[in-house]
């Protein structure tokens, strides 16, 4: 998995959210990886059919820990190519945490990617 945030020190923003932020935020990007041989559309349906704690929004905003697939989601309307652009993949998560038990959400994420 590919992991996106300017809360890691290895985000071009870090410096910028260290100093106007107390914490990287709730809103993380990741992107995952596809096995060989399995189709992107495959891996996603895998990932999100494993998950429990994670709601699948359209919106990010709420108490309950959110997932937004940006592909078919919030950059829907544009062509793969424009979508390749501006850094959004058809394996492209929005994941926002909300107030559930961290370690609950983490095993839940293990469970999507291992299965």
């Amino acid at each position: 998995v590919e992991v996106h945030s300017p809360g890691l020190p290895s985000s071009r923003f870090f410096e910028l959210c260290r100093r106007q932020m107390r914490t990287g935020g709730a809103v993380v990007t990741a992107r995952l990886k596809v096995r060989e041989g399995e189709a992107e559309v495959d891996t996603m349906r895998r990932f999100f059919s494993r998950l429990r704690y994670w709601v699948l929004a359209e919106s990010l905003g709420g108490v309950e820990s959110m997932i937004n697939h940006s592909a078919s989601m919030s950059h829907g309307s544009m062509s793969k190519e424009e979508r390749a652009q501006v850094g959004v993949h058809d394996t492209t998560l929005r994941l926002s945490v909300g107030l559930e038990d961290a370690d609950d959400l983490i095993r839940d994420l293990k469970h999507g990617l291992e299965g």
